[in-house]
């Protein structure tokens, strides 16, 4: 089986500094899916930062392709996290650029 997760960027946050508690439990509940013998696909989203970002580039008239961009690396950099907490044995080094990467 395959499982896909979505983790809030604001679930991987506690007063706005990365939460690495919930972090490393997270990466345990993906461990012991693996270990099962299943594959688990981790969707990171960016959270208030995201958000706080997008808000600005909007105040500066930025279009909404630059916002979008905003949060998209606000997310990427939540999964980079993610993936350390993850270790190497479970996650690839960096986060998948499209959906072909992630189905392979």
């Amino acid at each position: 089986k395959t499982f896909v997760v979505k983790l809030g960027g604001s679930f991987l946050l506690k007063d706005g500094q990365p939460n690495l508690s919930m972090m490393k439990d997270m990466a345990g509940m993906v461990k012991r899916v693996v270990d099962d013998g299943n594959k688990m696909v981790v969707v990171v989203g960016g959270g208030v930062p995201a958000r706080q970002y997008i808000s600005a580039a909007s105040a500066l008239g930025a279009s909404a392709g630059v916002k979008d961009h905003f949060g998209i690396l606000v997310s990427r950099l939540n999964a980079r996290l993610f993936i350390e907490a993850l270790g190497d044995d479970l996650a690839a080094s960096e986060p998948a650029l499209s959906l072909q990467e992630v189905r392979q």
